[in-house]
């Protein structure tokens, strides 16, 4: 348990990767990861899971240990069995929506105020006829952009709406001003659909990762670990809010008819 609080358990785990790669080397890393349920006092009593990685392999780790402990608590009905897990996945969006929820996210909510986009992961969705706009990434045979900068979310790619049926955007990174009751500062959140240009596949997750957390000077005595726990739960508020709100303006354009 967390702070003796029955509703929220935490399980932390180490794991160690050994690299082959060369037979007179033999190279040993060890990564960190968490995973945290927390029960959200609604009026579904919702089941918050938070997954903390820092390696790709402490991510594979953390969900089948997720998926294990829901198995158990489904058993043992402390979940309802007939639930499923809501996860965020890549083929929940059509490429506009998919777009305008990364964009939502630029928005922020009253902890995370929106800086900059610095990175994204984006292309040309292939089984579409391009617009004349962007037919040169079909004539260059572009497959991927990789793109860094800093103020990406004005690119034409995503500016204009028009464009947004025509490509495909799996990640996000953002720079936010974050302020907590305790703390002030900036971080920047990497999030989206890892891999997808290469897998291809629409199953994959939305996974969120705090690349790096500035803390104000005069904060200097918060612990660093407790202010990376609290930004990632209070975005995980953030992601799940500007989700439900995706899937509500979906919902509404499905029943309202086009003038």
């Amino acid at each position: 348990m967390v702070d003796k609080n029955p509703d929220k358990i935490t399980l932390d785990f180490k794991c160690e990767t050994n690299n082959y790669s060369k037979p007179w080397f033999r190279g040993q890393n060890e990564f960190k990861g968490q995973v945290t349920f927390e029960k959200v006092v609604t009026k579904d009593n919702k089941v918050q899971l938070q997954i903390v990685h820092t390696s790709p392999e402490t991510t594979e780790i953390a969900e089948k240990v997720s998926k294990s402990l829901e198995r158990h608590f489904k058993a043992n009905n402390y979940m309802n069995p007939n639930k499923e897990v809501q996860r965020i996945l890549f083929k929940d969006f059509t490429n506009k929506e998919r777009i305008n929820f990364f964009l939502n996210m630029t928005d922020g909510n009253e902890v995370f105020d929106f800086t900059k986009a610095t990175f994204l992961d984006i292309g040309p969705d292939l089984n579409e006829n391009l617009p004349q706009e962007i037919n040169w990434l079909e004539l260059a045979k572009v497959r991927e952009l990789n793109i860094n900068g800093e103020v990406l979310h004005n690119l034409p790619f995503l500016r204009d709406k028009g464009l947004h049926k025509y490509m495909v955007l799996s990640e996000m990174e953002i720079i936010y001003d974050f302020s907590l009751p305790t703390v002030e500062g900036n971080c920047i959140i990497k999030f989206g659909f890892p891999n997808y240009f290469k897998k291809k596949i629409g199953n994959i997750e939305l996974v969120v990762d705090i690349v790096r957390v500035n803390i104000k000077d005069e904060y200097g005595y918060v612990p660093f670990g407790a202010v990376k726990k609290q930004l990632f739960k209070e975005f995980e508020k953030l992601k799940t809010e500007k989700f439900e709100w995706s899937k509500m303006q979906n919902l509404h354009k499905q029943h309202t008819p086009e003038l």
